[in-house]
């Protein structure tokens, strides 16, 4: 009789022990799992107006059929296009991600949420970078800036500094005027974001449609490779400044 009881006692039990929810992928072979190669992506910079564009891979390192349910921009100005699948596991896909840049300016960051049949969905991936707003056209390389009067404040005050001395001389008066009414490119803090080899193309050569001129002396500018090394130094000390 004992028996009897205790065997119906254990049936009971695993009766109201209620199963595992199912999360994605084939229950005989397992569930998906998507990984992207590069989750953020940064941009550098971008003229204010230009679509800026990535295409994000991922891969299927699941042991089940990865299928993307839908791809989403966090805002109207993010939009994105992907293949639904279903991706067999160890294959790779593609995602398309594009920013429309117009009316913005400044530092942005751009997510897109994807939804897929991984357990761990939503995934979310993005695009980071600077939006600089043009002043005025173009100028041609040295044009203006320094020559003539222009040269007491752009070029002169260069000479025999480097990193934030340099910086303080010869940028700040444009990245980070006194009066925010004025600024005409980005921050200091934003330039920080840039990757250091995009940061030397744009000291070294300028930003084609915008007002930066290249500032390196082989374009008629009044810094050395040296100092242009300096700077990039400094503005990359800014990212683990407190």
């Amino acid at each position: 009789m004992v028996i009897f009881l205790l065997f119906l006692f254990l049936t009971a039990a695993h009766a109201q022990t209620p199963p595992e929810p199912f999360m994605g992928g084939n229950p005989l072979t397992g569930s998906s799992k998507i990984k992207f190669d590069e989750p953020v992506h940064n941009f550098g910079a971008a003229q204010q107006g230009t679509p800026v564009r990535n295409r994000f891979t991922f891969k299927n390192i699941g042991t089940g059929d990865l299928v993307i349910f839908s791809a989403k921009g966090s805002c109207g100005c993010t939009a994105a296009a992907v293949s639904t699948g279903p991706f067999k596991p160890g294959e790779e896909g593609t995602l398309n991600v594009e920013f429309d840049s117009r009316g913005k300016f400044g530092r942005v960051y751009k997510d897109v949420r994807v939804d897929s049949n991984d357990p761990s969905s939503p995934a979310t991936i993005a695009l980071e970078g600077m939006i600089m707003e043009p002043a005025h056209p173009a100028m041609a390389p040295g044009e203006v800036l320094f020559n003539g009067s222009c040269a007491e404040c752009h070029a002169l005050p260069a000479e025999g500094k480097s990193g934030k001395e340099l910086y303080e001389a010869v940028c700040s008066m444009c990245h980070d005027p006194s009066d925010a009414h004025k600024k005409t490119a980005a921050d200091r803090m934003g330039l920080a974001l840039v990757p250091s080899s995009a940061l030397k193309g744009f000291i070294s050569d300028g930003l084609p449609g915008t007002s930066m001129p290249g500032f390196a002396a082989k374009h008629g500018g009044p810094l050395t490779k040296k100092q242009i090394k300096s700077l990039i130094h400094y503005l990359e000390s800014l990212k683990t400044a407190k």
